[in-house]
């Protein structure tokens, strides 16, 4: 190669480099931005899968007083509801939203918000049993202060010519319900420095 052919090769692949770089940079702001816009977005999707999922839920069986309630615990949220995200396409789902620590050894590190899913039949049994559970969705990650509240009108004993109280229950345990009627759920955390809150009503006429 001649003295010119070599300057034109390193010019060249210098050109090649520098183009290289200045594409690597742009796609990497560009993913930069996309997790960044991803995770502004998030609370939002969930509010709105949440609701989605929560304007329809149903009842099945005869014992729709156990298989169509809405059940809750210290860390988790279930009810039954026609619209499946797991399953796209399945009449009738258990959907289950529990707030878990993202290191379970250090709890105070954060929490994250899971989502499960479990395939019914029309009486609202379930088919899970003997086959893989759907993995998890993460639906909000990187959270603090994440809980749940419930509203809740204390049952009188019978007989009893007191009105029933309503009240707040912030961290109920599922014995706490067995005299209770549950009439409001919230869920509310931090995420990013905003705050989350997304509100489920069970009894509209409270």
């Amino acid at each position: 190669m001649t003295l010119i052919e070599l300057l034109v090769t390193m010019a060249l692949l210098a050109l090649m480099a520098v183009l290289t770089a200045m594409i690597w940079g742009q796609l990497r702001d560009w993913s930069t931005d996309t997790l960044a816009a991803s995770a502004a977005l998030r609370p939002a999707r969930l509010n709105m899968m949440m609701q989605r999922q929560w304007d329809h839920r149903a009842v099945a069986g005869d014992d729709a007083k156990t298989l169509g309630r809405v059940e809750g615990t210290r860390p988790e949220l279930r009810f039954l509801t026609h619209h499946a995200v797991l399953n796209p396409g399945w009449p009738l789902v258990r959907a289950s939203y529990t707030i878990e620590p993202i290191d379970a050894l250090n709890p105070s590190g954060g929490s994250r918000l899971v989502y499960r899913e479990t395939r019914l039949g029309p009486s609202g049994q379930s088919l899970a049993v003997g086959s893989p559970d759907d993995p998890p969705l993460v639906a909000l990650d990187h959270c603090t202060g994440a809980r749940w509240r419930w509203r809740v009108r204390t049952v009188p004993e019978a007989g009893a010519p007191e009105s029933p109280a309503v009240r707040w229950a912030p961290s109920p345990e599922p014995e706490r319900f067995e005299d209770t009627e549950m009439l409001r759920v919230e869920f509310r955390a931090q995420h990013r420095g905003e705050e989350v809150a997304w509100v489920g009503v069970i009894k509209p006429s409270h």
